[in-house]
């Protein structure tokens, strides 16, 4: 038997291996279906059969922030900085607000499709992440639960998509099955969160179901407008308060708990997607600290990580008048990272971007 045979054949023994230990494993998911321990136990199963050490759960609403459910990945300054403004270079809060966002995706497939990779490559490089793939489980009204596994140092391959892809239908069958029966017997916190409050009506317009943070939050009286709202339309949505936003959606005949009812949503309204083309925050920074052409070419490669001596090559310069020029720039903006410097220019742009939901 030569070589290549035996190469295939342990490929083929290592899936088999790993399709069984997934298997097995999801016994343990199913017992937590309904509690609140249920994204650990799912998240971890995928990260092993995946062959990740890390991975977060997180939870994408249409109005509100994102939401940590599960972190196993990011130290807690990097969880500080995305939700306070970093999310909105998110590429998957683009998506899932825009109703484009695929089953499964990689970070490398999103960085190699977009027109402008700057922001959310610096993102990624202040987490320590290299790559990161994506399942995205649609849950109710809305919110869209993405279990995301990263490696620091390398890329995903296509058999790795492959098999991602391979068990995303079991994947997103029990996160139904766990939204069903969380609402049902009204537990795991998913959907019961301050920012996103949310009720069930049945066909008949009668309330099935509220959540704590509805109840807590919502008078009977606009309860009852709340609920006429959405007994006139499918679908809709519509500013309640400057930082409120109610919108709701006729649920499948399949739906277990309110077959054919509608699903009405309170959420709390944050900043949505920033989308900030190359050249606009080039020119804005350059101007507003006063930059040279070269030192704002420096600026664009230290923010995706660049080191020194790829500098050099791509700008046709030394490394030494690199770190010179890298030097007077800290200097002049009285800053002493790269960290500090996407700070910065964040900042600046924050107040004036163009906006997406």
């Amino acid at each position: 038997m030569d070589r290549e045979t035996h190469l295939t054949e342990d490929r083929e023994r290592a899936a088999s291996d790993g399709y069984r230990g997934f298997l097995e494993g999801l016994a343990s998911v199913i017992d937590s279906v309904g509690r609140d321990d249920f994204y650990d136990r799912l998240s971890e199963s995928v990260a092993r059969f995946v062959g990740c050490k890390r991975w977060l759960v997180i939870r994408y609403a249409r109005y509100a922030k994102p939401k940590f459910l599960v972190n196993r990945s990011m130290p807690e300054e990097a969880v500080a900085g995305y939700l306070d403004t970093h999310y909105r270079i998110d590429p998957l809060l683009r998506m899932v607000r825009r109703g484009t966002a695929e089953a499964v995706v990689t970070f490398e497939q999103l960085r190699r499709n977009a027109q402008d990779t700057v922001f959310y490559d610096e993102m990624f490089h202040t987490a320590l992440i290299r790559d990161e793939l994506v399942f995205l489980l649609p849950a109710i009204g809305g919110v869209s639960i993405a279990l995301c596994l990263d490696r620091g140092k390398r890329s995903f391959s296509a058999s790795d998509i492959a098999r991602a892809r391979h068990i995303h239908a079991t994947l997103e069958r029990l996160n139904r099955l766990h939204v069903n029966q969380s609402l049902w017997a009204r537990t795991g916190h998913t959907l019961d969160q301050p920012d996103v409050a949310m009720i069930i009506l049945d066909t008949g317009g009668n309330i099935l179901f509220r959540t704590a943070s509805w109840a807590a939050s919502v008078t009977p009286d606009s309860e009852a407008d709340f609920a006429a709202d959405a007994g006139r339309s499918a679908q809709g949505s519509r500013r309640v308060a400057p930082e409120r936003m109610l919108h709701w959606e006729t649920l499948e005949p399949s739906n277990a708990i309110a077959p054919g009812g509608t699903c009405v949503v309170l959420e709390q309204v944050s900043p949505g997607y920033m989308y900030v083309p190359t050249e606009d925050w080039r020119s804005q920074f350059a101007a507003s600290y006063d930059l040279t052409q070269r030192e704002i070419d420096i600026v664009s490669r230290l923010l995706t990580g660049e080191p020194t001596a790829r500098i050099a090559e791509a700008l046709n310069i030394s490394a030494g008048t690199v770190r010179n020029h890298k030097h007077r720039l800290y200097f002049k903006l009285d800053i002493t990272s790269e960290r500090e410097l996407f700070s910065m220019i964040f900042d600046e742009l924050v107040g004036g971007t163009k906006q997406g939901r």
